[in-house]
């Protein structure tokens, strides 16, 4: 398998309310945002090939272990890559789950933005992460309601 590019989309940015959060926070670093956006079209990725019953949890874990395109951006700042390939490990681990709990989707939906604002030195809110979790619900209502159905969501679970 060849690792895949990822790509920077500005649509799922908008999308997902990051655009918002730099707005709000004025988190201009254009260096610190786009390692983060890389980071969020990762995840992107791989929730969709989910939905698209593409599932190999080893694609998720060796694919980006072999790909840090988004990790390239901050290679000169070690504590920040540090935080962000912390981060970015507990999403794939997330991702190779036979199936997700409320709590699972949370941390994905926040996970980045919190990383981003930290970045800044800056914390992201609660009604923020409120926000960016019903952003992330909404772009992936289909697929959540794929999982769900297919019983990659826990019924278990706050769902």
């Amino acid at each position: 398998m060849i690792p895949r590019k990822y790509s920077y989309n500005k649509n799922l940015i908008q999308k997902l309310g990051y655009a918002e959060l730099v707005s709000k926070y004025n988190l201009y670093d254009e260096l610190y945002n786009n390692s983060i956006y890389y980071a969020v079209d990762s995840i992107d990725y791989h929730l969709t090939d989910i939905y698209n019953q593409n599932i190999n949890p080893l694609n998720i874990l060796l694919g980006d272990y072999f790909n840090f395109t988004y990790y390239d951006k901050l290679k000169e700042n070690l504590d920040k890559l540090a935080m962000i390939s912390n981060t970015m490990e507990k999403n794939y681990i997330i991702l190779a789950k036979d199936n997700f709990t409320v709590n699972d989707i949370k941390y994905l939906s926040t996970s980045l933005a919190d990383i981003l604002l930290s970045f800044y030195n800056k914390e992201l809110s609660d009604l923020d992460k409120e926000f960016l979790f019903t952003k992330f619900c909404e772009n992936y209502k289909e697929e959540f309601k794929f999982l769900l159905e297919n019983s990659y969501i826990n019924k278990n679970g706050e769902i």
